[in-house]
């Protein structure tokens, strides 16, 4: 198990080194343009991981140091404009993370098996585990399930653990590393985000002298006020702009809504 967490680990970092290698050759060239000016700054980098993700030839950025729409790059020989939104959560007033589950779960754990006092330490399958406010009851049910047949010696475990350690303790308790605590978006947040946008659109054609518009819209559930998108694909929109993406940065996924 050791050889198997180094190789992935080695893998995962691997391919971090080559996409971050890969964004800088694309935004190298106007990072000058913009120093300074940190917000700029923050949707070049994120324009960078999009047309990454999107792994499509001929696209490149032409200019970066214009307003309304964000940036203009070229695809296929045409000039577009791209528009770049952030969804956040404003319902989430604190982060919650892997210490706020696992310290649920303990107090659970206690109160269904007082006689039993443990330390229990998990290894999930995956780096990190999104935590939403429908699943977050199921999962503490799950964690006190799986360290109760570890305790007695049965090999049951659910399918995001990969292994759990435990030992004798003079009191209960669970450890393991961050989990990011997001909510599902849908559809109505992203229509409102793609509405706000829309009605700005005429001006976007006018400042960029183009006709073609793209609406990016960001998130990232490796921060507490952010959504997860897994969801989205059973969504489609219709759409003013010739194209609406949405990039979830965490895990550098992209969908085309529209």
């Amino acid at each position: 198990m050791f050889d198997r967490d180094v190789n992935s680990m080695q893998e995962a970092i691997n391919n971090f080194t080559v996409e971050r290698t890969q964004i800088n050759s694309i935004i190298q060239n106007f990072m000058g343009q913009i120093a300074g000016n940190t917000q700029k700054e923050s949707e070049l980098i994120i324009l960078g991981k999009f047309i990454y993700c999107l792994n499509e030839e001929h696209i490149e950025i032409v200019n970066a140091n214009c307003e309304s729409p964000d940036f203009i790059i070229k695809h296929d020989n045409e000039l577009i404009g791209v528009e770049i939104i952030e969804a956040k959560d404003g319902n989430i007033t604190r982060p919650k993370t892997t210490d706020d589950l696992l310290d649920d779960a303990a107090k659970e754990f206690q109160k269904k098996y007082p006689e039993i006092k443990v330390y229990a330490k998990f290894t999930f399958k995956n780096y990190e585990l999104t935590i939403t406010r429908t699943n977050r009851k199921i999962l503490i049910e799950e964690l006190c399930d799986a360290v109760y047949n570890t305790y007695l010696y049965k090999k049951d475990l659910p399918s995001f653990i990969d292994n759990i350690t435990i030992k004798d303790s003079k009191s209960v308790s669970f450890s393991q590393f961050w989990v990011g605590y997001v909510n599902d978006i849908d559809s109505n947040q992203i229509e409102r985000l793609i509405m706000k946008k829309v009605r700005l659109l005429e001006n976007y054609k006018i400042n960029s002298c183009t006709e073609k518009q793209w609406l990016l819209i960001a998130t990232s559930k490796g921060t507490p006020n952010s959504f997860d998108i897994e969801f989205i694909k059973e969504m489609s929109f219709h759409s003013t702009f010739n194209r609406v993406y949405i990039l979830e940065l965490f895990t550098s996924e992209l969908k085309r809504l529209a």
